[in-house]
């Protein structure tokens, strides 16, 4: 924003919001938060946070993970540590001069989780002359003042699980957010959004000195960030002792058919490369394109590796060696809705259309959990894959773009109610119907009449037929 004081120029600004408990209750809906920077509390008590997270030192393994995960916003939390630590904020948990630019809150109502604000970055990308080598991860981890919040994050990395999460969220990012094309791109779109208004502030200001002073600046922002990409990877290998990372690349046929996903990344027609640490699993998901199926993998270095399994959309990937991996589609099942219902307190398979029996999996987060129709504990993200014949569809994620008990799309046809118990009424103007039971395909009963006994029927989804209509849904759940 341009500023105006009383008709005088007074220059280009950042404006950004105050980040205290009124920004905090906007942006995250707490009412009562507990707030403090590194010296002080800013809402709620002085020893909130030292009560709530020291005892975390005195655990190990499982206990630990478990009581950070209550105290913590983990995927919060990594990605704040990382951009402080990739952008070398030395203005910050490892400053010379002392803990610097440290703000984090909680719900102080139900005590957790604790988050941090990322903010006073202007230390960072070499802007006080810091090389791009300088290995701010083990700064952070033994600090010239340590700290309750270097200490936590030591025990955190010390975590096998946590270490690994870190390790890849980190590397998703260099791969994504930190890519350098990518890096730049943003940089000088952010800089030629005020390019034109720059002549003016320095007019004013005598600072920077020229524009071609202040392009080179936003230049060295790039070129810090493309030589922070390698050593960031280096600080992270050597760290925690592994071999160095290994190229993934992925890509799909047909060009239409689907894509390939990493770590939830999106992967890029024809191809798509990241790097990555063997030690850490990769998740990669063979996403299908609507009126296609996956029909398999296809890979150089690991066709042989105990967790390539070629017929699943979700590979766990421990790589070994630099690799491509091809998922392949087809156009089949087509005609197949597949979906996801709540049932009897679990969750239950929904395919409509479907030509033939097929086998059901269920995934979360890539690995598989369970396998039939029905899913008997509800989980958030849950999928499930259905394959039928070499092909396979996948849902989408239960929570996300699940279907408890759908909406009714043609008022011509209602029934109800939905979920049924012991009957259920068909309103089509007399019209003959067909109900058959979705997880197998099989017809339970025909008709013309409106009302229907189900006492003596099975809990499950079922789905009506009607000429001339869609498809209608009902549960049974009792």
């Amino acid at each position: 924003m341009e500023l105006w004081l009383n008709g005088e120029y007074w220059g280009l600004y950042g404006a950004r919001e105050k980040t205290d408990e009124r920004w905090i209750a906007d942006t995250y809906g707490i009412a009562h938060p507990d707030l403090a920077n590194q010296w002080e509390p800013l809402q709620g008590p002085l020893s909130a946070f030292e009560v709530s997270t020291s005892p975390l030192l005195e655990l190990e393994d499982a206990a630990f993970a478990s009581a950070f995960h209550a105290a913590f916003d983990v995927p919060a939390y990594m990605d704040y540590f990382i951009f402080e630590i990739h952008g070398q904020n030395v203005d910050w948990l490892s400053a010379d001069w002392g803990l610097k630019n440290l703000k984090f809150f909680r719900d102080a109502a139900v005590r957790g989780p604790w988050r941090y604000v990322l903010f006073d970055l202007d230390a960072c990308f070499g802007a006080w002359g810091t090389p791009p080598s300088f290995n701010s991860l083990q700064s952070a981890l033994n600090p010239p003042y340590p700290s309750l919040h270097s200490d936590l994050f030591e025990a955190f990395l010390d975590h096998p699980d946590f270490r690994c999460g870190f390790a890849s969220r980190y590397c998703d990012l260099l791969n994504s957010v930190f890519e350098p094309d990518a890096f730049s791109e943003a940089v000088f779109a952010a800089a030629e959004s005020v390019t034109l208004v720059m002549p003016r502030h320095i007019e004013r200001w005598g600072s920077p000195w020229s524009m071609d002073e202040w392009f080179s600046k936003v230049e060295a922002i790039a070129s810090h960030n493309a030589a922070r990409v390698p050593a960031s990877r280096e600080h992270l290998r050597s760290a925690f002792g592994w071999a160095s990372a290994k190229e993934v690349t992925t890509t799909w046929s047909p060009v239409g058919g689907g894509s390939v996903s990493v770590n939830g990344l999106p992967g890029t027609w024809p191809a798509w490369s990241g790097e990555y640490f063997g030690e850490c699993p990769v998740t990669l998901t063979a996403e299908p394109a609507p009126g296609f199926g996956f029909t398999g993998w296809s890979c150089g270095a690991h066709g042989d590796a105990a967790w390539f399994d070629e017929g699943a959309p979700f590979l766990q990937a421990e790589l070994e060696a630099d690799d491509t991996f091809e998922a392949h589609f087809a156009p089949c099942l087509g005609g197949v809705d597949l979906f996801i219902a709540e049932s009897a307190g679990g969750l239950q398979a929904v395919a409509l259309g479907l030509p033939a029996p097929g086998s059901y999996t269920w995934w979360l987060d890539g690995v598989a959990i369970g396998t039939g129709p029905t899913l008997e504990t509800p989980v958030e993200g849950a999928v499930v894959a259905l394959t039928v014949g070499g092909c396979t569809l996948v849902s989408g994620a239960w929570g996300e773009a699940a279907v408890a008990v759908p909406e009714l799309p043609n008022p011509a046809l209602k029934i109800y109610p939905n979920p049924a118990s012991d009957h259920l009424v068909i309103a089509a103007a007399g019209m003959p119907w067909e109900i058959f039971h979705v997880a197998s395909g099989q017809t339970s009963l025909t008709g013309t009449h409106s009302h229907i006994d189900l006492s003596n029927w099975s809990t499950g989804v079922y789905a009506v037929r009607v000429p001339g209509h869609p498809l209608q849904r009902f549960v049974i759940v009792r």
